[in-house]
């Protein structure tokens, strides 16, 4: 399984996590992806990954890296089973849940194909 990290900055993303290459801007892998406690969930998707598809929820992190978010979209594909959508092209949050006490804000990956 290949995970294309396709993320590109936006206007919250400081200069400073910002590379240029080929006149194409991209976030550094080691940026933060989002501050905080927080998880990742996905549903299961049978007309993708069909009827071995799982639903997907990570463990807690706390202000997880691109790179952190790059090894949890890979879990998530192994356990979805989608193989369709193999770019990662952001995450954004859907609610928050409390985990022994402490708000955690879930987040979705924005998986593109």
């Amino acid at each position: 399984m290949t995970i294309i990290y396709s993320v590109g900055p936006n206007r919250t993303t400081p200069a400073s996590d910002i590379i240029t290459r080929d006149g194409i801007r991209y976030i550094k892998r080691t940026a933060v992806a989002f501050n905080g406690p927080c998880m990742v969930t996905a549903e299961a998707d049978d007309w993708f990954g069909g009827e071995d598809s799982r639903p997907y929820r990570s463990r807690l992190m706390q202000s997880p890296t691109w790179a952190d978010l790059t090894r949890v979209a890979a879990s998530q594909q192994k356990a979805t089973r989608d193989l369709h959508h193999a770019f990662l092209e952001g995450a954004y949050p859907v609610g928050t849940e409390t985990i022994k006490g402490q708000t955690v804000t879930v987040l979705r990956l924005l998986m593109g194909s």
